[in-house]
C-alpha cells in the first residue's frame, strides 16, 4: 500500500531507485529484451499503489512455471520450499 502510485526497483548490490509507472511492465517481464541486462542486477520490484484493501495483506507475484530464467526458475523454487505460496507446489 502506498499514498501514491509508485515503482522502487531493488538491486542485489543494496541501491533502490525510483521508476516511473510506465516502465514497471518493462521491469517485470522477461519478454522486454531492451532491460535484459538490468533484469540480471534486480532482487526485486515493489509497486505502490492507493488501493485500501493493500493495508491488509501484501500481494507476491512469482514467475511461472514457464519462466525462461535460471533466477526465475529457483526462485519459484524457493517460494515452494519455504510453503510461501500454498496451492501451486
Amino acid at each position: 500500500y502506498g499514498n501514491d502510485d509508485r515503482v522502487f526497483v531493488h538491486f542485489k548490490n543494496g541501491d533502490i531507485i525510483e521508476y516511473s509507472i510506465s516502465d514497471f511492465k518493462k521491469l517485470t517481464s522477461e519478454k522486454s529484451t531492451d532491460w535484459i541486462n538490468l533484469h540480471d542486477s534486480i532482487e526485486y520490484v515493489e509497486r505502490l499503489m492507493p488501493e485500501e484493501l493493500l493495508q491488509q495483506f501484501s500481494i507476491i507475484d512469482s514467475p511461472g512455471l514457464d519462466a525462461k530464467s535460471y533466477s526465475s526458475n529457483k526462485n519459484l523454487f524457493e517460494l515452494c520450499r519455504r510453503n510461501i505460496v500454498d496451492g501451486i507446489c
